[in-house]
């Protein structure tokens, strides 16, 4: 397990540090010659809004082969870390809600995917469930960061370069609802030493003005950061994350994940995907264990209503060759109420989110767009 370092920026200047990679630049032109977080948190009005931090300067690239392209399958799994209070879901046995319960049914659906990179929120590090998946996917490098996040890399395919987090969103004290986060991980492909930069998000999940404006305000720090990071997309990047948002919202602020991600470059994959790759056409990725039947609300339907809040964003100019809303394995087709073909997961639910996986190409060169 790779551990995240305790500071990831520098306290005066908020830039990620960049020390390893400095080391890696000198040790590769020290071959070349042989061979012939304290975090800058946004600030905080007296009206309670949240405001985004200014602009950092950008860090320096990693030496990488140029002239490969890459292809990747990524995955977003909020994984419903803790034991979900029993009036979230009384139609569930309470005893299925049990996150050691729960875990063997999440790593289940990672392996089924198979996914390079993972991007996993609610994930408590450390936590008995979080070790059992951990045990039985076995063949990830696994990340864990602040806020209840991890991200996985498939070791056999990628070495990690660099990893770290950065808070884009706070009300000034340790501890506060409002803290969230983004982690993200440096990856190297071993056969081609091409590089990606993967980022895992979370954002606040509560339906008001207030925290729509809060999590406008934590994306706009979020895209300052992977401005830093890979300034103009130089490198293959992946977004990945519970935006707590809509993707058919259009009220202002409500839908500002869309239109600054957007602005800043970047395509929701679902959007621009060749292929919806679905088990379950128009399943939903926030699936609420349920969904209703003929007006009535019924314990593991699937939910179809087209939408959903987690997302998997790429640069222009990137192809999306699928994306899909993963509810199985363990959904069936049935008659209830009356209504035929009906799907119903047959057994245990493993979380409130299905996982949004997605493959994308990334063109040959250093410039993705």
């Amino acid at each position: 397990m790779h551990p995240l370092r305790p500071s990831l920026a520098d306290p005066v200047s908020g830039r990620p540090f960049a020390s390893r990679w400095l080391r890696l630049l000198i040790g590769a032109a020290c071959l070349a010659i042989g061979a012939g977080c304290a975090q800058t948190p946004p600030g905080s009005t007296e009206s309670g809004d949240i405001t985004a931090s200014p602009s950092s300067a950008a860090v320096a690239a990693p030496a990488k082969a140029a002239g490969e392209s890459i292809r990747l399958t990524v995955m977003t799994y909020n994984i419903l870390g803790g034991l979900a209070p029993s009036n979230w879901y009384p139609m569930i046995d309470h005893h299925e809600l049990e996150p050691l319960v729960r875990a063997p049914l999440i790593a289940d659906k990672v392996a089924a995917a198979a996914p390079d990179l993972v991007g996993f929120q609610e994930y408590q590090v450390g936590s008995p469930a979080a070790k059992r998946i951990e045990t039985i996917l076995d063949g990830y490098h696994w990340l864990p960061g602040p806020g209840d996040h991890a991200i996985a890399v498939k070791a056999d395919r990628f070495d990690v370069v660099d990893n770290g987090a950065e808070k884009i969103s706070t009300r000034g004290e340790q501890g506060s609802v409002f803290d969230r986060y983004a982690d993200w991980a440096l990856v190297r492909e071993r056969a081609t030493g091409r590089v990606v930069w993967f980022v895992n998000v979370h954002s606040h999940p509560w339906q008001t003005k207030t925290f729509a404006a809060v999590r406008s305000a934590a994306i706009s720090n979020l895209i300052d950061l992977i401005h830093r990071l890979d300034p103009g997309y130089r490198d293959p990047l992946v977004l990945v994350g519970d935006f707590n948002a809509g993707s058919a919202e259009t009220r202002p602020v409500y839908s500002d994940h869309l239109t600054k991600l957007r602005a800043a470059g970047l395509m929701d994959a679902a959007t621009v995907a060749r292929t919806d790759a679905s088990d379950v056409p128009g399943a939903e990725s926030l699936n609420q264990m349920g969904a209703k039947v003929a007006g009535v609300k019924v314990g593991k339907v699937v939910s179809r209503g087209g939408h959903y809040i987690d997302y998997v964003w790429v640069p222009q100019g990137a192809t999306v060759d699928s994306w899909a809303v993963r509810s199985g394995p363990g959904v069936e087709w049935r008659t209830i109420r009356g209504q035929k073909q009906v799907p119903i997961w047959t057994g245990i639910i493993p979380s409130d989110h299905s996982p949004v996986v997605a493959t994308v190409s990334f063109p040959i060169g250093t410039e993705n767009r």
